[in-house]
């Protein structure tokens, strides 16, 4: 799919004008999504088992970027803070206070 079928996949989708036929298209792609925020929050999730078993505890440094450049240290923070200000849903919540050593305060490494 070129980068202008892309732009109309976006017009279509912001319009509510997208076929049925298109739909079922776009859901064929491996990996596909409608819901971006969770598919983002999965990939983070991902990188955070990565990390764990790696090294053992959840208490990842606030610079740390994982291989790929995805930056797991500031998205541990940012879920921190969400806790915080109770942005995170009760799963998300107990989704991450599965994960060896985690705080809902600060990390202690940095």
């Amino acid at each position: 799919m070129g980068y202008t079928n892309i732009l109309i996949v976006v017009f279509e989708v912001w319009n509510n004008k997208l076929s049925k036929d298109r739909i079922k298209e776009l859901e064929k792609f491996p990996g596909w999504s409608w819901n971006m925020y969770e598919t983002l929050w999965i990939e983070a999730l991902h990188h955070l088992e990565k990390y764990v078993s790696r090294e053992g505890h959840s208490r990842v440094p606030e610079n740390y970027k994982t291989e790929d450049g995805f930056r797991l240290g500031r998205w541990v923070s940012r879920c921190r803070n969400n806790y915080k200000s109770n942005k995170l849903s009760k799963d998300q919540i107990k989704e991450l206070g599965k994960f060896p050593g985690w705080t809902w305060g600060s990390s202690t490494v940095k």
